[in-house]
């Protein structure tokens, strides 16, 4: 019937570099098509101990690098019933920096029967030290410089006729700020912490649950659209505290500011 059926590809330990130049373009090869390319199926991949190294020279012009490492992937097509077209996948892997240091784990695995617009699927990621991705974020989490912040998040993906549901529970821990010039020159700015310390628990926890909807065949979810939803969820947390606990914050935070005069005036103003 002129189709291709591929029952099972394995990939064993593949190497990927992918770069983004500085105009935002990837190294992405344009394949010629002569006619019309046959019609292939393919029911079942499986990728084994990959390395996807990705870099970004349009965030920084010496190139800032992030690897996928021990990448494992499972694809296959769910075998009953007959008539379905849903399909399962997981998919595993480390994330690296280009020091060789593992700061993270990520695992996504579920179903999906993207013809009828379905999906069924959980992302879990444990250990994520986000400071690697500053670049990326800027001073959205914080207008202090993060040394240290370790990310957990568990999101839930449920999809009926394109709607998309995503439900996740997201937890930052252990922050850490690094320590400016004029905190070095004025040590009692050393205690003045974010604004998003407020949010956060008694442990110096920040734990938020949100939920976004969307849609599966495109998925819309901007820096902006995230940024609102996360600190909807954020304000929400802030309710929760005790009143107790927001006095000892705002007090606190006016004790430290407290006979600092023209230096914390001029600190602001810059």
């Amino acid at each position: 019937f002129g189709k291709i059926v591929i029952h099972g590809l394995n990939v064993v330990e593949p190497v990927i570099n992918l770069a983004q130049s500085a105009d935002g373009k990837l190294n992405l090869p344009a394949l010629e098509q002569k006619g019309k390319p046959p019609v292939v199926y393919l029911t079942s991949l499986r990728v084994q101990n990959g390395r996807v190294i990705f870099t970004d020279r349009k965030v920084t012009a010496e190139g800032f690098q992030i690897i996928v490492d021990k990448l494992n992937v499972k694809v296959a097509k769910v075998s009953l019933p007959i008539t379905s077209l849903a399909t399962n996948f997981k998919i595993s892997a480390k994330l690296v920096n280009s020091g060789g240091k593992v700061f993270g784990n990520i695992v996504f695995g579920g179903w999906l029967d993207y013809l009828a617009k379905d999906m069924n699927a959980q992302l879990e990621v444990e250990d994520l030290d986000i400071t690697n991705f500053s670049p990326y974020y800027g001073n959205f989490i914080s207008s202090k410089k993060l040394s240290k912040a370790m990310l957990d998040l568990n999101s839930t993906f449920k999809a009926k006729n394109n709607a998309l549901e995503i439900m996740t529970n997201f937890n930052l821990s252990r922050i850490v700020y690094e320590k400016t010039e004029e905190q070095q020159q004025l040590p009692e700015l050393n205690l003045v912490q974010d604004a998003l310390d407020f949010f956060t628990d008694a442990d110096g926890n920040l734990k938020l649950e949100f939920k976004i909807n969307t849609t599966l065949d495109n998925p819309a979810l901007s820096p902006e659209k995230i940024r609102k939803i996360i600190l909807k969820a954020a304000t929400r947390n802030l309710a929760k505290q005790s009143p107790q606990q927001l006095v000892d914050k705002v007090t606190n935070a006016i004790n430290k500011y407290k006979g600092l005069g023209k230096e914390l005036k001029s600190i602001f103003g810059k």
